[in-house]
C-alpha cells in the first residue's frame, strides 16, 4: 500500500469530520437536527457508495463520525455540564495537575468523578490540602459554574480551550484523600509532579525555569525577560511541548531498538503516550 495514497485518503477524511464539528461548534445544527443530518448523510453515503467516487465517500463518511462524535460528547460531558451549572452541591474530583496560587488563594485542575459527569474542572479555594499531588482525590461543596460558550469573559476561552467546562468555587476547607499509586491515566501527572520537585531541589534557581519548561513543559517560571528573548529568536517553541520533543523523544526510541518495527511501537507508543 502506498504511503501518500493513505495518507490522502485520510486528509480527505478529516476534511469531512472538520466540517462537521465546525457546523455543530458554531451552531449551525443543533438538537435534533443533528440526527436529522447524520440520517440524511448515511442514506447520501450508501447511494455514492455504489459509484467510483472515493473522495465523496469519505468527506461524507468523516461528516458522519463527526456528527456522531459531537453528539456522543455533548450528551456525555456537555450535558452533565449544564446540569450542574448555578448548583452548590458536593463533589469528589481527581486532581489532574499540581495545585497553583492566584490573587485570592489556589486553584486546582481536576476530574470530576462520575456523579459529576466526570467533566475536567478547576476548584478555585482559599487554601489547598498539604502535600497534594496529581492523582489524589478532593472532596468539598462547591458552587459550579459552566464556562461559557460564547466567551462571556477572557477566562471562559482560555477554559474551553483546553477542554474545561466548568469552575468550582469551593465552600469552606477541602478535603484530601491521599493514593500512593494514581489512577493510570494520571500517571504521566504524577511523574511531572515528582520531576518538578526533584528540579527545584536540585538545580540552580537562575537555570531552574528555564529546565522545567524544557523537561515538562511548565513555562510558568520563565522570567518576562527570557520569554522575551526566546520569542525573538523565534525558539519559544523549544519550551513547549511540541512536535520537537516527540520526534526527539521517537528518534532515541528508534535508534535504541535498531529500527526493529515491532519492538519500536511496543516500547515508543506508551512513552510517548506518558510524555
Amino acid at each position: 500500500m502506498k504511503r501518500p495514497f493513505v495518507a490522502r485518503k485520510l486528509l480527505t477524511f478529516v476534511v469531512g469530520f472538520a466540517a462537521a464539528d465546525a457546523l455543530v461548534v458554531y451552531g449551525a445544527l443543533s438538537g435534533w437536527w443533528w440526527i436529522a443530518a447524520a440520517a440524511a448523510l448515511y442514506a447520501i453515503f450508501f447511494f455514492f457508495a455504489r459509484e467510483k467516487t472515493q473522495h465523496t465517500r469519505l468527506i461524507l463518511a468523516g461528516a458522519v463520525f463527526g456528527l456522531a462524535w459531537s453528539m456522543f460528547f455533548s450528551l456525555v460531558f456537555l450535558s452533565a455540564a449544564d446540569r450542574l451549572d448555578g448548583q452548590t452541591t458536593a463533589f469528589t474530583a481527581s486532581v489532574t495537575e499540581d495545585p497553583s496560587p492566584t490573587r485570592y488563594g489556589v486553584k486546582i485542575p481536576v476530574r470530576m468523578d462520575a456523579s459529576c459527569g466526570g467533566v475536567d474542572a478547576v476548584v478555585y479555594g482559599d487554601t489547598a490540602p498539604e502535600d497534594l499531588r496529581p492523582g489524589d482525590r478532593i472532596q468539598g461543596v462547591g458552587f459550579f459554574r459552566r464556562t461559557a460558550s460564547d466567551g462571556a469573559w477572557d477566562g471562559d476561552l482560555y477554559y474551553r480551550s483546553g477542554g474545561v467546562y466548568l469552575t468550582v468555587s469551593a465552600k469552606g476547607d477541602l478535603t484530601a484523600l491521599y493514593r500512593d499509586v494514581p489512577e493510570l491515566t494520571l500517571v504521566p501527572a504524577r511523574v511531572a509532579s515528582l520531576l518538578r520537585d526533584n528540579l527545584e531541589k536540585t538545580v540552580p534557581a537562575d537555570a531552574r525555569g528555564l529546565l522545567l519548561a524544557l523537561v515538562i513543559g511548565d513555562r510558568s517560571r520563565l522570567s518576562d525577560r527570557l520569554r522575551i528573548d526566546l520569542t525573538i529568536d523565534g525558539v519559544y517553541h523549544a519550551v513547549c511541548l511540541s512536535g520537537m520533543h516527540v520526534s526527539l523523544l521517537a528518534g532515541a526510541v528508534l535508534f535504541l531498538f535498531r529500527r526493529r518495527r515491532i519492538l519500536t511501537a511496543a516500547a515508543g507508543i506508551p512513552l510517548l503516550w506518558c510524555f
